[in-house]
Formats: structure tokens, sequence, C-alpha cells
């Protein structure tokens, strides 16, 4: 059964290479697909493994990056902004009575902060900063009065004992959460730390490699070519190019209409 599979094989590529399909672009750019692919394997993957990062190297990142494996305390907390003092001194006894639910009814009926009220006035996790770990540009901090308030609540489910003075409101807030800081040993963090090095080796190999090409084969553009180029996403499972430079038509290796690669001398 294998003997007679070989045979079909063979005798239907003869048949498309004389009817010319060898020729066709699909197949050369998966030829050269193939290729790279191999080359890629051979000249860097079985050089540079994971074993080639050192314990020495890991302890080093490990060093010099300490905050990527830390978080620091952070507190949940949710509020009700009201537009007065006396408005807040009002309701500040049936907030501090209040369980989790009603608290959030509470917010939801009377705080005037309309980003919050309608999830209970919840401020999610924060830190002393007043922001989420892992925080982006974009991300507005908890007011410094806030931030102050609640980690100075002691047990989760507590509430401030007096209004907090919120620019020109009041606040009452309830302390929902409460999780320690952690940081993860350079044990913890080998594995990762080890993949992300092996990574950089291995692509920094690569670009040297095709730095080299580049100067040994410097490529011609041609402009009044480039209108041609059609950047396609590449087929389901193609290899892409190293250091995620894009596939014109979809080939790693194959030169785009206007661009080719001068010979040496």
């Amino acid at each position: 059964e294998l003997a007679d599979s070989l045979v079909r094989f063979e005798l239907l590529a003869r048949e498309a290479e004389g009817a010319g399909y060898g020729d066709r672009q699909v197949v050369t750019r998966s030829v050269k697909q193939a290729i790279v692919q191999n080359l890629i394997k051979t000249e860097f993957d079985e050089r540079i493994t994971r074993e080639s990062v050192t314990a020495e190297e890991v302890r080093a990142y490990y060093d010099a990056h300490a905050e990527e494996f830390g978080r620091p305390e952070m507190v949940r907390a949710s509020h009700v902004l009201l537009a007065t003092r006396e408005e807040a001194q009002a309701l500040l006894e049936e907030a501090r009575a209040a369980d989790a639910r009603q608290f959030r009814e509470l917010a939801r009926r009377h705080s005037i902060d309309t980003e919050t009220k309608l999830r209970g006035g919840d401020l999610r996790y924060f830190t002393r900063n007043g922001l989420p770990a892992g925080a982006r540009e974009d991300d507005t901090p908890v007011d410094p009065a806030i931030v102050e308030a609640t980690f100075s609540l002691g047990d989760v489910g507590s509430v401030v004992t007096e209004p907090i003075a919120v620019g020109e409101h009041w606040s009452l807030v309830k302390l929902t959460g409460r999780r320690a800081a952690e940081q993860r040993t350079v044990e913890q963090a080998s594995e990762g730390i080890r993949l992300r090095l092996w990574r950089e080796k291995r692509q920094h190999a690569i670009d040297e490699f095709v730095d080299g090409l580049r100067r040994d084969h410097p490529p011609e553009i041609h402009a009044d070519r480039m209108r041609p180029i059609r950047l396609d996403n590449p087929p389901p499972g193609a290899a892409s190019l190293p250091n995620g430079h894009p596939q014109v038509g979809g080939s790693p290796g194959m030169h785009a209409p206007g661009m080719h690669a001068a010979p040496a001398e």
C-alpha cells in the first residue's frame, strides 16, 4: 500500500511538471516558502535552542526587570458621590449599614458619578497611585482622597466613618476587596524568561544574517513598478518572514515586482 501510494504520487508529480504546473506562481511560492522554512530550521532553530540561554542570563534579566514579576498591593472600592456634605452625611449611616448589594443600590439611586453609578459605584481594583495594575496611558486614576481613604480601611466591607471631600463633592467609600503585594521568584519566572531570551537571541541571529545578505546582494527598487504589489494574508499554516516582515503576494522570499537582489560582483 505504501509503495502504491509513492508510485501514484510520483506519476501525478511528473504529469503536473510536464503540464507546466511547476512554473505556476502558487507552486514556486510554496517551494520558496519550504526552502526558507528549512533554512531557518537548519541554520537557527537547531543551533540556537532554549538550552543556549544560561541561568546567568535568566538571573540578569530578572534582576533588571523585577517589576515585571511583581504585583503591588491593590484594593477595590465602591463609592457614592454626592453633591454636598449635607447629602453625604444624611446617607452615611445607611451606607455603613448596607451590605454589598444594598450599597450598589444606593450608588445607583443617589450617586452623581455618571461613570460608576450604573455599575453600583464600583471603582474596581487600583494601586496606591490610583491606577489599575498594568494601567494604560489613557486610564484615569482614582481621586487621591478616595485612594487614601480606601487603603486606610481595615476589613473588606467596611465604610468610611465620615464623608470624603472629592473636589467640590463628597464621597462615601466602601472597601470591597484587597489583594496583597506579590513577587514571583526567579525560579517561578525562569521558564518565561528563558523563552523570551531564546526568541530574542534567535531573532537577533536571523536579523544579522539578513543584514549580511542585504550587504552582499543590495536590493534595487524600481518605484515605477511598485504599483502591482499586493500584500496578501498568508494561507493557513504558512510561515512568515523573520521579524514580522509582510509577505509580498503571500510568499516569503518571492521578489516583489520592481524589486530584486542585484547579483554580487
